[in-house]
């Protein structure tokens, strides 16, 4: 375009203004953006661009936040001039300062709400782990001693119940780790069948007298003995069954409650049939 609109005495006025009235730190700002260069430059591109910085208040004696608003004016033979306004945004300035505070106050509260959170779970975890541990010791020294079949189906449900109440809480303490940043995958050799075979005990309890089998099949290429940390995959497929049992709840219920509703539909059915014939016989 043409920029012989903007007059010569424009850098030494920008100059002037800045030394009166700009901070200090702010110049060098202000002669980047607002160089005669800089707007020939960016006016070649862009319609319109800002420049915000801190200019002192005449009456107040201090520093408050304006905005250089910088527009691209075209006449009808394509030549332009930029267009300079300057507007007070000291109150927007303000009001987002504020809101960054606000914000970062709320986020050091939960910053805070969450270590404390962290450390009840990881103080009550271990607190409940350590007789929970015991419990389960104790079953498996039971277990060692002569006992009837009655007998060892019932320290195995005692046991495995136990040992499933120390995975919820490990659980407590996974997610305290993994806020913390410290959740660890151990590696061991682990045997899969026993894994499974708690697997399966814990889920028969929870099943209890619904009439739900729970059926296992261990590919015979698998081998007995793994790697890998057995804890998580014990968890994992704990998980998994969990949720397959609240989903078959969910379905059973489904289809219970449609069960019913086509019972009340067929029985208002024939009743209204059985009140149609009487009516006709009556007649």
């Amino acid at each position: 375009g043409d920029d012989r609109r903007v007059p010569d005495s424009y850098m030494e006025s920008l100059e002037i203004y800045a030394r009166k009235w700009v901070h200090p730190e702010d110049r060098a700002k202000l002669f980047m953006e607002a160089s005669l260069k800089r707007i020939r430059e960016r006016l070649k591109t862009e319609e319109a661009f800002s420049v915000r910085l801190r200019r002192r208040t005449p009456k107040e004696e201090r520093y408050g936040y304006v905005e250089w608003r910088i527009v691209r004016m075209a006449d009808s033979e394509g030549a332009y001039t930029a267009l300079i306004a300057v507007r007070d945004v000291d109150g927007e300035v303000l009001q987002e300062e504020q809101r960054q505070a606000l914000l970062k106050d709320a986020l050091a509260q939960a910053q805070h709400a969450n270590r404390a959170k962290t450390t009840f779970l990881s103080n009550m975890s271990h607190d409940i782990r350590t007789p929970m541990n015991a419990v389960v010791g104790m079953t498996d020294l039971l277990l060692r001693d002569e006992l009837t079949e009655k007998q060892r189906k019932y320290m195995m449900n005692i046991k495995n119940s136990g040992s499933a109440l120390v995975m919820i809480v490990n659980d407590l303490l996974d997610q305290s780790k993994i806020e913390a940043g410290k959740m660890e995958i151990v590696e061991d050799v682990y045997e899969i069948k026993p894994l499974l075979e708690d697997v399966r005990m814990i889920i028969e309890n929870r099943i209890g007298s619904k009439p739900i089998d729970v059926m296992m099949e261990l590919d015979d290429q698998i081998p007995d003995r793994l790697i890998g940390d057995s804890l998580r995959i014990r968890q994992i497929l704990i998980n998994l069954m969990n949720n397959a049992l609240d989903a078959m709840a969910e379905k059973a219920e489904a289809e219970k409650e449609e069960a019913e509703r086509l019972a009340k539909e067929k029985a208002e059915a024939e009743k209204a049939e059985a009140e149609r014939l009487a009516a006709e016989k009556a007649e």
